[in-house]
């Protein structure tokens, strides 16, 4: 094996171990956080559909739900999740109704 291989395998085989030991770690942080009634960012992030950096621009300019930070983690409550998709619910607009009743009453009196 050449140096170059060497050293480009052992810089491989230290990321693996990294990426390994972050995921331990997220796993962790994720069955604490349950257990204690809160959502990691990654499961808030994975919930909603929407990236870390999002996230990160609706803690900075106020949108989203509450959340609470401990040293560089992001974790959201439970309560304050089911609050936020509460508020955030779609309702049909009566206007969308009267103008879907309204067309339905065209199509039946032949006016296609």
């Amino acid at each position: 094996m050449s140096p170059a291989e060497f050293c480009s395998q052992t810089i491989m085989s230290t990321y693996e171990s990294k990426f390994a030991q972050d995921e331990i770690e997220e796993s962790q942080r994720q069955d604490i956080a349950m257990r204690m009634g809160y959502l990691t960012e990654r499961q808030f992030g994975t919930l909603a559909k929407i990236t870390a950096s999002t996230l990160e621009t609706w803690r900075r300019t106020g949108r989203g739900p509450s959340y609470t930070r401990l040293g560089n983690a992001v974790f959201y409550a439970l309560d304050e999740v089911r609050y936020y998709l509460a508020l955030s619910k779609k309702k049909i607009g009566t206007s969308r109704i009267q103008a879907g009743t309204a067309q339905i009453q065209s199509i039946n009196k032949g006016g296609y």
